[in-house]
């Protein structure tokens, strides 16, 4: 599974996936069919932050993936909406694994502010994509190809996938705990104290430690060390800064601290994460 992409962008998946019917235009990039058998260009477990986004239809197999902080167990028909900038890891995956993605190089301006969401089992919204994909593949199979084409094509795409996440219609306390978890993924490697976190959500720290502990079965400073360790993965693999670089632009005192908060929350060192050991 190994592989030396340090990044997930469309170029570095051109050649990758080729064998799994790969093909790209202007920027725009999709595939189909990629397989555990074609080789997924990504290490297990190790959180990449994308250039693009995703839209991606598991056809067969089972997925587990972590998605801006959060764990989803993906099953067959089931769709996932990945947006440009967000970190999400592969942490397991069956062995007859099939997954139909299309890459998209930005959101349209009518979706900014958009965010990742997962739809199970939902079989119209699973036709629909694919009925999108065929329409995609019948375009880059025409010579010559067409961008003004493809664009518009992909821009609908983008915008009809959104509006298949339904309406969630949540208690105070989920609300909540939806609120903090996606103010942790983007500021938990700067913001790191409970109090600050409570003042941001208008909560009483008592009240936000309650709601993100009995509904997550997390703490406060749990969900902030997650989001920590995640960046740090993402630095150590994806650039090559020093440990000691790393743990400096992560607001840590010196590289030992980061060392052992780093050991303390994976069971291994940053020097052996990036070696892979």
């Amino acid at each position: 599974m190994k592989s030396t992409i340090r990044s997930i962008t469309t170029e570095r998946y051109r050649n990758e996936m080729a064998r799994g019917g790969y093909r790209h235009i202007e920027g725009y990039g999709i595939f189909m069919d990629a397989s555990a058998n074609a080789g997924f260009p990504l290490i297990l477990g190790q959180p990449y932050r994308t250039a693009e986004g995703r839209i991606a239809v598991v056809r067969k197999g089972i997925v587990h993936v972590t998605l801006d902080l959060i764990d989803y167990t993906i099953s067959p028909g089931d769709l996932f909406f990945i947006t440009p900038g967000a970190v999400f890891a592969f942490d397991s995956f069956t062995s007859d694994t099939v997954v139909d993605v299309a890459i998209f190089r930005g959101l349209p301006s009518r979706a900014s502010g958009a965010e990742c969401f997962v739809l199970h089992g939902d079989g119209e919204a699973t036709a629909r994509t694919m009925q999108y994909l065929d329409m995609l593949f019948d375009q880059f199979d025409r010579q010559p190809v067409h961008p003004e084409v493809i664009e518009p094509l992909f821009e609908a795409f983008i915008l009809d996938t959104l509006t298949l996440r339904p309406p969630v219609e949540l208690p105070p306390s989920a609300t909540l705990l939806h609120r903090f978890v996606r103010l942790v993924n983007d500021e938990g490697t700067v913001k790191r104290t409970a109090a600050w976190y409570a003042e941001r959500l208008c909560v009483s720290q008592s009240r936000l430690s309650a709601v993100v502990k009995e509904g997550s079965g997390m703490t406060i400073t749990q969900w902030i060390d997650r989001a920590l360790v995640q960046e740090a993965k993402v630095q150590l693999h994806h650039t090559g800064l020093s440990v000691a670089e790393v743990a400096e632009r992560l607001g840590f005192a010196t590289p030992s601290f980061f060392i052992h908060f780093f050991h303390k929350n994976t069971g291994t060192t940053p020097l052996q994460f990036r070696k892979g050991k």
